[in-house]
């Protein structure tokens, strides 16, 4: 059976802090099943959430993209093609593996994080 080959290794789910996200049911599911979840720290997932930085960005950009293609006004019924096609694009393979890669978690690298932060600078003593 497939599903019980995926429960023989442990796997890690990423998620924000969302109320909804956090809940004993699931958490207690995810620990029968091998699944490790990893909750972002509060307020760091314009950093460190992947998606949000290397896949759900271009989806405006690819979406702006198809409305000029048109030269004309979009209305309700042309939508959900654009919106498509601009999620078509985004939702590469490569976008994908990128933004696990610019966000420092696959390959892990701490630096990445810690170089997007800005410390303001320490005020020394006149």
């Amino acid at each position: 059976m497939v599903l019980h080959r995926a429960y023989e290794e442990w796997h890690l789910i990423i998620f924000d802090g969302f109320g909804s996200h956090i809940d004993f049911t699931i958490l207690d599911y995810c620990l029968d099943h091998k699944i490790l979840p990893f909750c972002l720290p509060a307020h760091t997932s314009h950093i460190l959430q992947p998606l949000d930085i290397a896949v759900f960005s271009p989806i405006s950009t690819y979406y702006l993209q198809e409305v000029n293609k048109l030269k004309v006004p979009v209305d309700k019924d042309q939508f959900p093609n654009l919106v498509a096609h601009a999620h078509w694009k985004a939702f590469t393979k490569e976008n994908i593996q990128a933004s696990f890669r610019a966000t420092g978690i696959y390959p892990c690298d701490p630096q990445i994080v810690l170089d997007t932060l800005s410390l303001p600078e320490p005020k020394l003593p006149p």
